[in-house]
């Protein structure tokens, strides 16, 4: 019947074609990787040239929240010092990393810090302008309040000093997509912290500035750089992390010199499920693909005449075909595609079989 032929070739199209696109979004799904392009944005501390300056500064950047989830999540910057020594200076945020209504915190007994925004501010190194852009300038006096306990970049750090949250103008986590779709895994890329924009990590010079950054600067001599974000989730693994970290259990970030910290995290289960995907994924493709080929093989044999056995020799080399007529008149089983009904029934109960199986493991 020429609806139940018409019915078995759209299946199979269906079905083929279905698969393939099945297997596209499931390979990527698997395969994709988050962004990792650095942040566009810096944070950074200057204290005034003329002064000693603390014995240990640390500027350090963590979640203000629970996560970094979203587009714009809550981030704490805190500028603390130890020692004997007053601290006189500024904490400067640039680019994306300016906080949108930043709350500013001290410790008990210190000053409170005058916040300012500059469309446009600039210092003027030893040989060349430097261009800071859009910038929000903290200027912050520390007392001397809190005797240091531990080397310069030690966890156990303990100081008094200033603290500025608020949300970020850039997401910190991004999250693999393909096609709209989440792939369990994701990145997260932190501003760049202790240095300036376009100034070299090494560099111990002086800077010079107008306005609310008038007067003669330098980068702590005396300074640590950290970002610290937390334990790792549960069934959660860093595949790559820059700089490396020193515990694989915690991501967290300590250095003498400034840093911008990338790291990109695998969850487990979820991408376990995205393999099992692309696995029944493979057998529709091999199913699927199977039907195209065979209908491929009946319309041609159908247009173009079959190959039979010499009426002489009983073997195929002469090659000689029937014409389309007798052809068209062979019986309805050996021309008629409904072949495809059964074939795409028993390739739904294999993908059904396969997925209860994989499933049924969890």
């Amino acid at each position: 019947m020429k609806w139940l032929r018409a019915t078995a070739v759209t299946l199979v199209l269906v079905i083929g074609f279905g698969s393939v696109f099945f297997y596209v979004i499931a390979a990527g799904l698997v395969n994709a990787q988050p962004q990792t392009q650095p942040f566009d944005g810096w944070v950074a501390a200057l204290q005034m040239r003329d002064e000693t300056g603390p014995e240990q500064v640390v500027l350090s950047v963590r979640p203000a929240g629970t996560d970094v989830a979203g587009d714009r999540p809550f981030l704490e910057y805190s500028l603390l010092i130890c020692g004997s020594q007053p601290f006189h200076g500024v904490l400067l945020l640039g680019g994306q990393a300016r906080l949108d209504q930043p709350l500013l915190t001290s410790s008990p007994d210190q000053a409170a810090a005058k916040f300012v925004e500059l469309e446009s501010g600039s210092l003027t190194g030893s040989q060349e302008k430097i261009d800071l852009g859009s910038v929000q300038i903290a200027e912050v006096n520390i007392a001397p309040a809190t005797p240091c306990v531990s080397e310069l970049g030690s966890k156990d750090f303990v100081g008094s000093g200033y603290s500025v949250s608020g949300r970020v103008r850039a997401p910190i986590q991004r999250p693999a997509t393909y096609m709209g779709l989440e792939t369990g895994r994701h990145s997260q890329v932190w501003p760049r912290v202790g240095g300036l924009p376009g100034v070299a990590d090494a560099h111990r010079g002086f800077f010079e500035g107008d306005g609310p950054l008038r007067g003669s600067w330098l980068i702590p001599r005396r300074l640590s750089s950290k970002v610290t974000v937390g334990p790792l989730l549960p069934r959660a693994v860093v595949d790559v992390a820059v700089p490396p970290l020193s515990n694989a259990s915690s991501i967290a970030w300590d250095q003498t010199s400034p840093i911008a910290a990338t790291v990109r995290i695998t969850n487990v289960d979820a991408m376990a499920g995205r393999q099992d995907l692309l696995a029944v994924a493979g057998i529709a493709l091999g199913l699927g693909g199977s039907l195209l080929a065979s209908m491929l093989f009946e319309v041609v044999k159908t247009r173009f005449g079959v190959a039979v056995p010499s009426p002489a020799t009983g073997s195929v080399p002469g090659q000689e075909r029937l014409p389309r007529a007798a052809v068209s008149g062979l019986p309805n089983s050996a021309r008629s595609p409904r072949w495809g009904v059964f074939a795409a029934l028993l390739g739904s109960l294999l993908i059904i079989r396969e997925l209860c199986r994989r499933f049924g493991k969890r």
